[in-house]
């Protein structure tokens, strides 16, 4: 049998480095390196734990345009990029590509599009993918022949998420991914006091867990609801009660 490819959201890893390790990680010319030390030491350690066949380094931009065009507010009131870390991700697609590391960058594609475009293609294929990433997104992705390495904040290394972690996600309702939380509008929340659909806010940065707060939602356009049945997050009998209550 082949060895897996490893795909890898490289985004994701130099901002979780950045702010895992101190800026008085530099270059000798003085610019911080931080963030490209620690993203190679996550690579490399997957790298030696699953002798990949190849390792793929995936970037895109920080606004897909089809998002956008879907949603206008997408993304508008996430943080500029830190000065400290600018530099680094310039510098990243030739810093990587020198441990001989293919670079797959697109240009009106995220980066998360571009891996799970690899997994897809690996799949049918009959091979086997590995995703290393920080967003939980991707967590849709695991499956037989997709195995989802998941880096939390504050873990060391990565974890795998399996297939079954994936469906109790997706049924307990994380609709928001607290990687990045201003991705996602709207969550799902199951309890004693029944279903609710909460209009999600979320207020923090980059740095540690964020800040969560969820208000109960006044109203939920029937695209959001469709979109949760779709998914797997809501069952075809909660769906029908929601858009009874919502009136739509």
């Amino acid at each position: 049998m082949s060895a897996p490819l490893l795909a890898v959201d490289a985004p994701s890893m130099l901002f979780r480095a950045f702010y895992a390790l101190p800026d008085s990680i530099k270059a000798p010319s003085g610019e911080p390196v931080n963030a490209l030390l620690g993203a190679a030491n996550l690579i490399l350690q997957e790298v030696e734990r699953r002798q990949p066949r190849a390792v793929v380094l995936c970037f895109g931009p920080d606004a897909a345009t089809y998002r956008v065009e879907l949603y206008d507010g997408y993304h508008a009131e996430r943080p500029e990029m830190p000065d400290g870390l600018v530099g680094q991700f310039a510098d990243a697609e030739a810093f990587f590509g020198a441990f001989g590391w293919t670079i797959a960058a697109h240009d009106a594609l995220e980066a998360d599009d571009v891996l799970g475009t690899l997994a897809r293609l690996e799949a049918e294929a009959g091979g086997e993918a590995l995703l290393l990433t920080g967003d939980r997104d991707m967590f849709q992705c695991a499956g037989e022949r997709v195995a989802v390495l998941y880096v939390s904040t504050g873990k060391k290394g990565a974890e795998e998420i399996t297939p079954a972690e994936r469906d109790e996600l997706l049924r307990n309702a994380i609709a928001t991914d607290e990687a990045n939380p201003r991705s996602r509008r709207y969550a799902v929340r199951r309890s004693s006091a029944g279903l609710e659909v909460y209009d999600a806010k979320c207020h923090g940065d980059y740095e540690g867990e964020p800040e969560f707060h969820a208000h109960p939602a006044g109203y939920v356009p029937a695209s959001v609801l469709r979109a949760l049945r779709d998914s797997g997050v809501l069952t075809l009998p909660e769906y029908k009660k929601l858009v009874r209550q919502f009136g739509q």
